[in-house]
């Protein structure tokens, strides 16, 4: 299901005009349980996509002419699965459990990390899947990413529940170079935090983005350009654009053409030209969305 769906233009936080972007929605599950949470670009230009559909993750063409996609693996012992990054080429980390759904956590002592590694598909499509961790101690595995000096070792948000329903703390991380950058849902805030090659924080915490208010945004997980930009999911309906400097714009809105259902993740391709955006689904009765953003 490809939908070609026009132009969006975002407003920067001063209030200036951003530049437009082309939105495409390229698929959306039919079933609201077919929440998708997180996503990851393979090296042959497939997208992975975890989900709150029973465990599974589904594989996605965004070049086909139809996209349409596939259940890749159903993960034993697991009924959402969170964060993915990928370790070795073609080998993916994700972070699962058994869901909660009162709560949005996980099910006390049912996270692990789980390894997906399509280097061993004795079919050539059905990737191996591995448990090398459990972290029963945690309350919902949420974002992931690898160290940059030790690309063996990974870090995962883990997004704790405060008092209210639904309130996740810490959400998204990404490094680059020194920085571990975040992202905070219940303080509306994008930041980050100078670490040392083995993860220890080194500094304080510096806030670049606290999202007013009044904005109604709640910034969820997010992908970084080399040069320190990144684009933030906002729930309910928007993808942010941060600059280092602290200069945000909504790079997709609620007045766009494709209207976002309750974002949840970006992927940047490697050349910059294409974010692809996943969302939570849910209006309507309607799963996930999957969105490709010409830059």
């Amino acid at each position: 299901m490809r939908s070609l769906a026009g132009f969006a233009a975002g407003l920067l936080g001063a209030g200036q005009l951003a530049q437009a972007v082309q939105v495409q929605l390229l698929y959306q599950f039919p079933d609201a349980k077919q929440s998708i949470e997180n996503i990851a670009i393979r090296r042959n230009g497939e997208l992975l996509l975890t989900t709150f559909d029973d465990g599974q993750l589904y594989a996605l063409d965004p070049l086909a002419k139809d996209p349409e996609p596939r259940v890749v693996v159903k993960v034993p012992d697991a009924t959402g699965l969170t964060g993915i990054v990928e370790i070795e080429e073609d080998m993916f980390a994700v972070s699962c459990g058994i869901n909660n759904l009162t709560d949005a956590s996980m099910v006390e002592g049912s996270a692990k990390l789980v390894a997906i590694d399509f280097n061993k598909a004795t079919d050539g499509v059905t990737p191996t899947v591995r448990t090398f961790a459990k972290i029963p101690n945690t309350q919902m595995l949420n974002g992931m990413a690898p160290l940059p000096h030790i690309g063996s070792t990974l870090m995962s948000a883990d997004s704790n529940k405060e008092a209210k329903r639904f309130s996740l703390g810490i959400n998204g991380i990404k490094f680059s170079l020194v920085w571990m950058y975040f992202t905070n849902s219940d303080r509306r805030l994008f930041g980050r935090v100078q670490i040392d090659e083995f993860g220890n924080r080194k500094g304080e915490v510096e806030e670049i983005v606290r999202l007013p208010a009044s904005s109604g945004l709640m910034p969820d997980d997010f992908s970084m350009f080399y040069n320190g930009t990144a684009f933030v999911a906002a729930h309910p309906n928007s993808v942010l654009k941060i600059l280092p400097d602290g200069t945000w714009t909504v790079l997709v809105g609620g007045d766009s053409a494709v209207k976002l259902n309750e974002p949840t993740s970006t992927a940047l391709t490697q050349d910059g030209k294409t974010l692809y955006v996943v969302t939570g689904g849910g209006a309507g009765g309607k799963g996930g969305q999957v969105v490709a953003v010409t830059l």
